[in-house]
């Protein structure tokens, strides 16, 4: 009945042209229908930030220290700036595949050793874009733009394209940092057949190892992870036991991958897994600086990107020339604070979510918002909400996969709406039992796939990236944010202790938020390569602004209150808004807030005149809640 929409990925976007509308179906039988303008002076009249205990001249005195401390030596650039080189002409180490030309985008190359600290180590090859300002050079330098991740890669340059007014005066660049599968090694599995589709599922059914054999693909019986979910029930202690079990014994495999393997020039052995946190990436962004000769270097950092600039900051300080944070993350780099906040930040989406709906009921798709959210997670809890197979088989969504889905809408602000129209389609309220199945085939499809292939429908089994450690078009692949993040968070657990901060998760934090919460634990707290965390991020001189939501579903807006006092010199500019960062156009639900708060990023960015410190983007519109 519905192979038209289980052979491919349904976009979420697509979500109300194929489920929401709701096709004409049979009636549900009694089994399915259950239950920104000035720098700011400090006290003694002095611009910028006086230390506790510590006057204007000794806080300089301490930058000053800060900047004298030793630098790597494995660099292939010179220690500090070659003065002989320009954006459009870099030293050796930066090479552009064609020659640039201004007001145009250019791809290169950036080599850098593995280890900053080692001469003798491996050299990488990293895909760097830059767009180059009109005026050449360009009047403010050159600014990293970050879209997050870790992930994003070089291609986030062209985000800059949104906002030219305050960016034209900036050679604006993005770089693929390590392990991203623009370079190599890659994280991700990907070629010599990997994945692939098996012809037909032997006895027993498919599993991953059918699909694929990548060292680091999920062992067998593992069920599928994302970067803020997991596919279980999150509350059934068996289930997540299993869980933790299978990637406790999942690392070390992993970290033996032979292709993280590398030599260097006297033939020392390197693990890759362990250089590729963010701190390397720091030590590569400096690189870049010193090859195209920059004095300082500016920053935008949305999500991740927020810790690259903050931790780039954190070591020097003194190459800072603007820096804009958005969307933050915890500056303090350890696993369960960042896996608190975040599943802290997924409840609380939902809460604001429903109360929406209350507030507004005429214009909401929900007749009784709480109570429906509760009876739909109820029905997944017992296997209630089912969609066809190929076979004809009734496959079960889960809590965590649906969980899962309404973040993914709620991590956007224009999609909003649709979070309730897919609650709707879900509810045990809606009598509509096709309408109802075909939701949840589309949920499935969203996750429960290999080279475009829906394998519940299929195979009868859900295998997708984050089991097969291979990209696909508009899954969710989580390997590459396991890397970086097991890389940068200290702490390593035995699986008994896992089970006791989820067992404290389990007693505060409602469903979205233990699906989050048990997902990070089984990605970052068993990683199996040693972290090297960076410093806890900030610097008392450097003079930021940090941009934050309220209502963000993804970074919590304690960790901007947290990285407004990491940058004390700075400026908080919050946003009551929804959705994941601020917008980067005025043209969503409430335009006039949004360009409120983007007149004062602008004008920072080009005259470096800061916000009032704790200015609010007041909301003018309600946020819309579906129909």
């Amino acid at each position: 009945m519905f192979s038209a929409i289980a052979l491919r990925p349904i976009s979420v976007a697509l979500f109300a042209k194929f489920a929401l509308a709701g096709p004409p179906g049979l009636a549900c039988t009694a089994q399915t229908t259950s239950s920104c303008v000035r720098p700011r002076l400090d006290q003694h009249g002095e611009q910028g930030y006086v230390m506790a205990g510590h006057g204007v001249d000794e806080a300089s005195s301490l930058l000053q220290q800060r900047s004298s401390r030793e630098r790597p030596l494995g660099s292939l650039v010179s220690s500090g700036a070659d003065q002989q080189s320009t954006a459009m002409t870099p030293n050796p180490g930066l090479t552009w595949e064609s020659a640039p030309q201004a007001g145009e985008e250019s791809k290169g190359a950036l080599r850098v050793r593995l280890d900053p600290w080692d001469a003798d180590s491996p050299v990488l090859a990293l895909e760097v874009r830059m767009r180059f300002a009109k005026e050449q050079p360009a009047p403010l330098g050159p600014l990293l733009l970050h879209c997050g991740g870790p992930g994003s890669g070089a291609s986030c340059v062209a985000v800059g394209g949104r906002m030219p007014d305050s960016l034209e005066a900036y050679d604006i660049w993005s770089i693929s940092q390590r392990g991203m599968k623009q370079n190599e090694p890659a994280l991700l599995c990907e070629g010599e057949g990997n994945p692939s589709l098996p012809a037909q599922c032997p006895e027993g059914g498919c599993n991953v190892s059918d699909f694929t054999t990548c060292a680091c693909a999920s062992l067998d019986g593992t069920p599928q992870i994302g970067e803020v979910w997991a596919d279980l029930d999150p509350r059934d202690e068996k289930q997540v036991t299993h869980l933790f079990s299978k990637m406790y014994e999942w690392g070390p495999r992993c970290y033996a991958s032979k292709k993280f393997q590398l030599s260097g020039d006297t033939g020392k052995s390197y693990n890759f897994l362990d250089y590729v946190g963010t701190q390397f990436l720091a030590y590569d962004i400096d690189a870049f600086r010193k090859a195209i000769g920059a004095a300082k270097m500016s920053f935008y950092g949305m999500s991740y990107g927020t810790a690259v600039s903050a931790v780039y900051a954190t070591i020097f300080p003194e190459n800072v020339f603007r820096m804009v944070v958005d969307g933050n993350m915890s500056p303090w780099p350890q696993k369960e604070q960042l896996a608190e906040g975040i599943a802290q930040s997924k409840d609380k989406a939902i809460a604001k979510m429903l109360r929406d709906c209350e507030l507004s009921p005429s214009s909401c798709s929900l007749s009784d918002p709480q109570q429906e959210y509760d009876e739909i997670l109820k029905m997944a809890r017992r296997g209630l909400l089912t969609a066809k197979t190929k076979s004809g088989s009734d496959f079960p969504l889960s809590v965590g996969m649906l969980t899962a889905f309404l973040q993914k809408l709620l991590g956007v602000e224009w999609y909003w709406p649709m979070s309730t129209k897919a609650l709707a389609a879900l509810s045990p309220r809606n009598k509509n039992c096709t309408r109802r199945e075909h939701a949840v085939a589309i949920i499935l499809n969203s996750y429960c796939v290999v080279q475009t292939e829906a394998t519940w429908y299929k195979y009868g089994t859900c295998v997708g990236p984050g089991q097969t450690a291979a990209p696909d078009p508009g899954a969710d692949t989580v390997l590459e944010q396991m890397a970086v993040m097991g890389a940068d968070l200290a702490g390593f657990f035995r699986v008994e202790d896992a089970l006791g901060y989820y067992r404290q998760g389990k007693s505060k934090f409602g469903d979205a938020g233990l699906t989050s919460w048990v997902a990070h634990i089984a990605g970052w707290f068993f990683w199996p390569a040693t972290a090297k965390p960076a410093a806890p991020m900030g610097n008392p001189m450097l003079q930021v602004v940090v941009v934050g939501n309220l209502f963000d579903d993804s970074t919590s807006y304690r960790w901007t209150q947290d990285m407004r006092n990491a940058f004390p010199s700075g400026s908080l500019l919050t946003w009551q808004g929804v959705g994941h960062c601020l917008p980067w156009t005025a043209s969503t639900f409430d335009p006039t807030a949004i360009a409120q708060c983007r007149g004062h990023i602008d004008n920072y960015l080009k005259y470096g005149t800061l916000p009032p410190d704790g200015f609010v983007c007041a909301q003018t519109k309600p946020v819309p809640v579906g129909l």
